[in-house]
């Protein structure tokens, strides 16, 4: 699927949060493809599981996505046929991606440590 540069996390294929998503093509090993392989320029593969009868599964969770009737060879341009709803895509990508789980905890802990409860937002602003 095609993956707009705006949400590619660089060259290594880590996955943001809008990344995009092809068929079980390629891969390697940990749910995408760095690009190389045949997918592409501003594309990104990942393995998506199937079950026998043709439909999909989740990336994340493995249950199946609901409402898919595309063969498992489709090419996708988007996520919606990856995740069974977008709270599974949204643990998926932070589990993926450093990034979006800076971001996620960030959003979470507003920069105060939760073991000491320094406030390292404030000391960072500080010391700059």
């Amino acid at each position: 699927v095609r993956c707009d540069s705006k949400f590619s996390s660089g060259s290594n294929g880590g996955g943001g949060a809008g990344a995009a998503a092809a068929n079980g093509n390629g891969g390697n090993g940990n749910g995408h493809n760095n690009g190389a392989g045949g997918a592409p320029c501003g594309w990104r593969t990942y393995q998506q599981a199937f079950m026998s009868d043709g439909s999909r599964l989740c990336l994340n969770c493995s249950k199946p996505v609901p409402d898919c009737s595309l063969p498992p060879a489709s090419h996708l341009d988007n996520t919606d046929y990856l995740f069974c709803d977008p709270a599974c895509e949204t643990r998926y990508y932070v589990k993926a991606s450093g990034s979006a789980l800076r971001r996620t905890l960030a959003r979470l802990e507003h920069g105060v440590c939760q073991m000491c409860g320094l406030d390292c937002a404030n000391l960072v602003r500080q010391l700059q």
